[in-house]
């Protein structure tokens, strides 16, 4: 009997190849990462740079984020409880980040659309953290995993996150209230698509198996096909990130202030050298999207083959 276990997997596989098939094994390994390789540089030659606009823009995001993150575990402010949930959050919200950029430039949109339902989560549990000293040892507290979906259910499940996250932008700036209305309303149309990809679904799969059908161009997602509807999961990922970084930007520059620029933390230097170029960006993107190239092109296959 061949065991696939242990350090001889491998060995075990090739035998087991031989004894049912009978020829020189072909790991499915070494297949899979063509197809995608392929895939990845069909599609990645296919389009301009209004997906790569969208990315650059997140990383700006993710790198402050992350250096902020770093930057705070260097001052050792683990004693508060605010500041170490705060700590956490922002360096989970931003390997979430990374974590969808590598499944859009792979061609996984449907599971960055997963990713980013839950970001959304995160963002708006973040705003709600950063004002709430008694609700961040309650976080912390729960810490367990089933203590942690007894949080879930008490102050995030059936809307109740996103009820007091409205209250919270309509009482922190009434005079653009319509403003948020309008954008919230949007936002909860596009919860519906994450939603659809976050569960089993005729669309996700659909969605999944034909990435590239917005430019005329699928039929290859099974192994990752770069596509244009990640410019909308990246809009969408991007504006939750805006919300928490406009309604908290004194609890952010709070943060910011306990990190000693003269210490000689690498991180610490980007978090104050990147800070106000950040919001300045996010602001810009946020208020000229429409006019400006974040929206992907894909290029025709003969295109490609002449060019």
């Amino acid at each position: 009997m061949i065991r696939l276990t242990g350090p001889t997997i491998r060995r075990n596989l090739r035998a087991l190849w031989a004894e049912v098939v009978g020829i020189p094994y072909e790991p499915a390994f070494t297949t899979i990462n063509a197809a995608q390789q392929i895939n990845f540089e069909r599609s990645s030659k296919g389009f301009d740079g209004g997906l790569l606009s969208w990315i650059q823009v997140v990383d700006e995001v993710s790198f402050w984020l992350a250096s902020l993150s770093m930057a705070l575990e260097d001052e050792h402010n683990s004693d508060n409880k605010r500041d170490l949930v705060c700590r956490f959050m922002i360096g989970g919200l931003s390997a979430h980040m990374n974590a969808v950029r590598t499944l859009v430039i792979a061609g996984f949109d449907v599971p960055a659309k997963m990713l980013v339902r839950q970001i959304e989560e995160h963002c708006s549990l973040l705003i709600l953290l950063m004002d709430d000293a008694e609700l961040c040892s309650e976080f912390h507290h729960h810490h367990e995993p089933e203590a942690s979906n007894k949080f879930w259910h008490k102050h995030i499940s059936k809307g109740k996150l996103e009820k007091k996250i409205n209250e919270k932008l309509k009482a922190r700036n009434p005079e653009l209230s319509d403003a948020v209305a309008e954008l919230g309303d949007w936002l909860k149309e596009e919860r519906l698509v994450l939603s659809a990809a976050s569960h089993p679904s005729f669309l996700a799969s659909a969605m999944t198996v034909a990435a590239g059908a917005s430019s005329g161009r699928g039929g290859g997602g099974v192994f990752g096909f770069a596509d244009a509807a990640s410019a909308r999961t990246l809009r969408v990922l991007f504006y939750h990130l805006f919300l928490l970084m406009w309604v908290q930007q004194h609890s952010f520059q709070y943060l910011v202030n306990k990190i000693d620029i003269c210490s000689g933390n690498p991180f610490g230097e980007q978090v104050h050298k990147r800070r106000d170029f950040v919001y300045r960006l996010m602001l810009f993107v946020a208020i000229k999207q429409d006019e400006l190239p974040l929206q992907p092109k894909f290029i025709e296959d003969e295109d490609l083959e002449h060019g």
